[in-house]
């Protein structure tokens, strides 16, 4: 009897404990979906990401909660960046058939383990936290967002007041499609001519000019020339001097904002010589030709540029190339450095003629 009793204890606290479940795992379960919808969501960014997106979950029912954006994120500026300059400089490039504003941030991050983000993009940083970043602009008003992005999800923000972009006011700028390069370089002539008894040697100062106009982000065309602006040194006592001029259209097989870029261009090439005394020389060659050009763009502007030409001219042909290193100013503009060579072969009336000349230059594009 009394083990009977027993049993049925059991029994019936089993019975109790099972009918109050639904009710406790119920509890349970809303208590655990609180706790979730409450939590605050964690906002990764990875170091090896070419971008950060920023979006944490927004809490259920609206509101800013605690996991709203806002909680997590400081307005009043952001620590530890420094900006080189308070004036930013608008510079315009031509993209699929229209002058694209943009404008250049430098400046030093040097917060450890957090992330400078600018235009939705992670900036690289050098080993010091120096940074360049070019960012394209409207037409209009233009407020840049900078954030800076902790490794625990933690989110500082900075806004910069760019201010207006005129369109018509800018659109004819010197920094925008048209570009405009004086130079001048150090030149080492040989000349030679059979109507001369020996070859003509000449160290002289080349002063060169050309222009550039973007027609879109693939052509465009351009111009140069050069002529012997000062005689240093020569073996002969007449003041010879060299003139050349180039007209080409060029087409760009690659984007002009990607790293490599390879154009090819087509025109006309034109020299001659000025001899005082005459007796030698060769007068108004002119002629169609080609020219390759492959150039390298890194990270904060700077370029390196290989070319080559061919012409076929009057009586011959020339053949031609040269390399040029290209350094960015904060201004806009730039400085080049540069090493060409030439050479013309020429047979005129049963008069041959060879210039070999090298030179050495610098230039300053506005």
């Amino acid at each position: 009897m009394r083990g009977t009793c027993a049993l049925m204890g059991y029994l019936y606290s089993a019975l109790f404990c099972f009918a109050r479940m639904p009710e406790a795992y119920g509890q349970s379960t809303a208590a655990f979906e609180l706790r979730q919808s409450r939590a605050i969501p964690v906002i990764r960014a990875k170091p090896d990401d070419a971008s950060v997106i920023i979006k944490p979950r927004p809490p259920e029912g609206g509101g800013r909660g605690p996991a709203s954006l806002g909680s997590a994120m400081k307005h009043d500026g952001i620590l530890d960046l420094q900006l080189n300059t308070q004036d930013f400089p608008i510079s315009f490039e031509a993209v699929a058939d229209r002058m694209q504003p943009s404008t250049e941030l430098t400046g030093r991050f040097t917060r450890p383990d957090w992330n400078l983000v600018i235009a939705g993009e992670k900036v690289p940083l050098e080993e010091d936290g120096s940074f360049r970043k070019r960012v394209p602009l409207e037409y209009g008003d233009n407020q840049l967002k900078l954030y800076a992005v902790g490794p625990l999800g933690k989110i500082e923000s900075q806004t910069i007041d760019i201010g207006e972009v005129d369109e018509n006011k800018n659109k004819g700028r010197g920094a925008s499609n048209i570009f405009l390069t004086h130079g001048l370089s150090f030149s080492q002539i040989r000349y030679e001519d059979t109507r001369l008894a020996q070859p003509l040697l000449i160290h002289a100062l080349t002063a060169k000019l050309s222009y550039v106009y973007l027609l879109s982000s693939r052509w465009d065309v351009s111009g140069s020339a050069y002529f012997t602006a000062v005689r240093l040194s020569s073996t002969s006592t007449d003041n010879t001097r060299f003139f050349g001029a180039n007209g080409r259209l060029a087409y760009g097989f690659m984007d002009r904002k990607a790293p490599w870029q390879f154009s090819l261009g087509a025109g006309l090439f034109y020299s001659t010589m000025i001899t005082p005394n005459g007796g030698y020389g060769f007068n108004d060659v002119v002629g169609p030709q080609v020219l390759p050009v492959l150039k390298r763009v890194f990270s904060k502007g700077n370029s390196i540029g290989l070319y080559g030409k061919g012409a076929m001219i009057t009586g011959g042909w020339e053949v031609a190339g040269g390399l040029n290193y290209a350094i960015p100013l904060s201004n806009g503009r730039s400085i080049s450095l540069s090493v060409d060579y030439s050479r013309i072969d020429l047979v005129i009336e049963a008069v041959q003629m060879r210039s070999n000349s090298i030179s050495f230059g610098a230039g300053f594009t506005l």
